[in-house]
């Protein structure tokens, strides 16, 4: 038990030291050395945006033997030591670690064998455990031997999935008494997180543009819908908080449209308060509404009562002056 308490604060201390490069160059692990004819995996969790707050679930499996724990809930730096124990000697043992599915992080897997100088022991080297940490040659380590391969790391790193932004743009034409309208518009999203083909800008915010025309805002059957729907991808960051380090503040967005040059356009911009989040997209919509601009015209009982008018301010002058 002793042993079991040491490799653990090994590698917790051992991710301190690999989180800065563990996506650019591959770490050195330290030894563990497990307990007399048991075999040792040590897996290390890390966020590459920073993610203090959530956890994910680390599952193992192995071909035979007893595993202790079975799985373990590892948030962004922390690590667990699973030993595997009951392993028949003589004979290669395959152990498997995978992470629990999820939607907001899209985990990437390195896979080190533990002793310097030790043979490959992770799996296929022709797919270097993008979809798991896969040990094929696990045997029980057995004092005074040196087993090179009764120990393995895993290493986690989670990097956040793109979320959707949909931004419906709407034209209101009930009231314009035309059909001319130009509909073409060029939407410009704004972030201060990266955008999927956006661009940044020189003051640390993302842009992208899309442009809607006439046919993107056509139904399927190519009738006139009314509106264009522009979707957009972004990669949320994690913002600590100054009050709360492990609480997130959301990415901020928002969309402007390229200044229309008719006046008779009233724009209603619901797209200028964007939140996002790992796993959280939004959706908002800019309703321009379109006004007649005709000659205004008087019916005939209005014609009727400005010529009643007109006669009457006519009578009057012709009394004061005659």
């Amino acid at each position: 038990m002793n042993m079991k308490r040491a490799s653990i604060v090994l590698i917790a201390l051992t991710a301190l030291m690999l989180m800065p490069v563990l996506a650019s160059a591959q770490p050195t692990a330290p030894p563990i050395t497990p307990a007399d004819g048991t075999a040792n995996i040590a897996v290390l969790m890390a966020f590459a945006d920073g993610n203090f707050e959530d956890t994910v679930r680390v599952n193992i499996t192995c071909s035979s033997g007893t595993i202790s724990p079975t799985f373990a809930d590892l948030s962004n730096g922390e690590g667990q030591v699973f030993v595997i124990d009951d392993l028949p000697a003589g004979v290669d043992h395959t152990c498997t670690v995978t992470e629990g599915e999820g939607d907001a992080y899209a985990a990437t897997y390195l896979c080190l064998p533990g002793w310097a100088g030790a043979s490959d022991n992770c799996g296929n080297p022709a797919n270097p455990s993008k979809i798991r940490c896969q040990f094929d040659d696990v045997n029980p380590y057995v004092i005074d031997s040196a087993l090179s391969d009764s120990v393995g790391y895993c290493f986690i790193e989670n990097r956040v999935e793109a979320v959707d932004v949909d931004v419906t743009k709407v034209w209101d034409l009930t009231a314009a008494g035309r059909n001319d309208v130009d509909t073409d518009v060029r939407l410009t999203l704004n972030c201060d997180a990266r955008i999927k083909d956006g661009d940044p800008l020189r003051n640390g915010r993302w842009v992208r543009d899309i442009y809607l025309g006439d046919s993107d805002y056509e139904d399927e059957d190519g009738d006139d819908q009314g509106f264009g729907v522009a979707m957009y991808e972004v990669f949320p960051d994690w913002y600590p908080t100054a009050d709360d380090p492990d609480n997130q503040r959301y990415t901020n967005c928002r969309v402007e449209e390229n200044a229309s040059n008719d006046s008779a356009v009233l724009v209603d911009n619901g797209c200028l308060d964007i939140e996002l989040a790992a796993g959280m997209g939004d959706e908002c919509t800019i309703t321009n509404t379109v006004f007649y601009e005709g000659i205004p015209t008087l019916s005939q009982y209005g014609m009727a009562i400005m010529a009643l008018l007109m006669l009457g301010m006519g009578f009057v002058g012709f009394r004061r002056f005659v």
